[in-house]
């Protein structure tokens, strides 16, 4: 089955950052579904081809929050790099958001020869849509790629990657 339209808005650069944002459907889903590839990160190995790596670093943070340490493919021409975050749910009644953001820890010091991303903000709002029985998901990240390449270089392939996982999640959940 072919996925449910995804809506990809142009980036925005400012600066070293990128901007992107992007919708997309999940009919016949419930959140805990949707949220389960966003808090468990070998959950996010399943439909991000992007990441080689993932795991929750065992550190002790509030409830409904944890820190997620992913090593990425190296995607050429702009190298191996890696993201340290911290995220926290938020649920009320029928809607949810997932936020989280780049930090440092002595536990994750940035491996010899690698890029950290710098997550300036991911915010993602899982919408109740009843007309589908799903969710609409909405997704607006900031980040930093990092490296030597101009940021006008580097935003469409790292755009482009945000596209697919999508598509596979879609696959996933809606599919079956």
């Amino acid at each position: 089955m072919s996925h449910y339209p995804i809506k990809s808005y142009v980036p925005r650069i400012q600066g070293n950052l990128i901007n992107f944002r992007i919708e997309t459907p999940f009919p016949n889903c419930k959140v805990d579904d949707i949220l389960q590839y966003f808090t468990n990160p070998v959950k996010k190995m399943e439909y991000d081809v992007s990441v080689e790596y993932a795991h929750t670093v065992p550190v002790e943070v509030p409830m409904n929050s944890s820190l997620v340490y992913a090593k990425l493919k190296t995607i050429w021409p702009v190298g191996i790099r890696d993201f340290l975050m911290f995220t926290h749910v938020v649920k009320h009644k029928d809607e949810c958001w997932f936020q989280g953001f780049s930090t440092k820890h002595q536990s994750c010091p940035v491996p010899k020869g690698m890029i950290r991303i710098n997550i300036e903000e991911t915010l993602v709002y899982f919408q109740p849509k009843p007309d589908i029985n799903g969710y609409n998901v909405k997704v607006d990240t900031t980040f930093c790629y990092g490296g030597a390449f101009p940021v006008s270089a580097v935003a469409p392939i790292a755009v482009s990657d945000s596209i697919g996982p999508w598509v596979n999640l879609q696959k996933i959940l809606c599919d079956n």
